[in-house]
């Protein structure tokens, strides 16, 4: 869903050339990367506070549990993760229209399982 819509965007700025539509991409990625960011600062927000039932308590224990696991057979194999080189820019404006793309791009359906229908005038 997300990299069509990104792509069906790119697509409506045909007139600029392909540096634009990069740009525009990498712009719209950052976009929703801070919206998810922001989801699951939200979400942990909420987990520390709702914690009657021991449910979040237990969930954030199991995560940290995974990670563990995680880094320990990644050590174990000889697999060391790295971040990857920064990302170049080379068409600002591709770039700050994607990103406002990215940031209105609706995540609700994808995350909170809700369906959320547009109707338009065609």
């Amino acid at each position: 869903y997300l990299i069509n819509s990104i792509h069906k965007e790119m697509k409506r700025h045909t007139s600029h050339g392909t540096i634009f539509r990069n740009s525009f991409r990498k712009g719209a990625a950052f976009g929703v990367r801070a919206q998810v960011i922001l989801i699951m600062k939200n979400r942990e927000k909420i987990d520390d506070i709702d914690v009657p039932t021991g449910t979040a308590l237990v969930l954030k224990n199991y995560y940290a549990n995974e990670m563990s696991l995680n880094s320990t057979f990644l050590d174990d194999h000889g697999i060391k993760l790295n971040k990857g080189s920064k990302t170049n820019i080379s068409d600002f404006n591709g770039y700050t229209v994607g990103k406002d793309f990215g940031n209105n791009i609706s995540l609700n359906t994808q995350i909170n399982g809700k369906v959320k229908i547009n109707k338009r005038l065609t």
